[in-house]
């Protein structure tokens, strides 16, 4: 029986795309196959051999958030990967534009938080 590929583990998405990168750092473009962390967990349940260890090793290991990973990641790999910097230009150029809504929007999730701890 022939051995199937390693397949690579997507890390979270950020909420406005798809994940671009795998739990061990390469660009999902550029592996095999890369899959959603449920899907990862089934196939290493399967055979443990199925998935790339790299990924394995940092899937449970990280605190971060989704945007604090790709930051991390962009400012590491600076010389070939600006698309986070890119991304987030667009959000502050957007900002800039609709500031009255999103000072508005700021405002309904502080509020929101303040009675979600309120409540308990």
């Amino acid at each position: 029986m022939a051995k199937q590929p390693v397949v690579h583990v997507l890390r979270a998405p950020l909420p406005w795309r798809p994940s671009r990168l795998t739990e061990c750092g390469l660009l999902a473009e550029k592996v095999g196959r890369a899959v959603a962390l449920a899907i990862a967990h089934k196939l290493y349940a399967e055979d443990k051999e199925l998935v790339c260890a790299s990924c394995v090793q940092v899937w449970g290991t990280r605190n971060e958030t989704s945007l604090e990973r790709e930051v991390a990641w962009s400012r590491r790999n600076r010389h070939k990967d600006h698309f986070v910097e890119w991304e987030l230009l667009a959000i502050r150029e957007l900002v800039t534009r609709y500031q009255p809504e999103f000072d508005r929007l700021v405002a309904a999730l502080q509020s929101e938080q303040a009675l979600q701890k309120v409540g308990g």
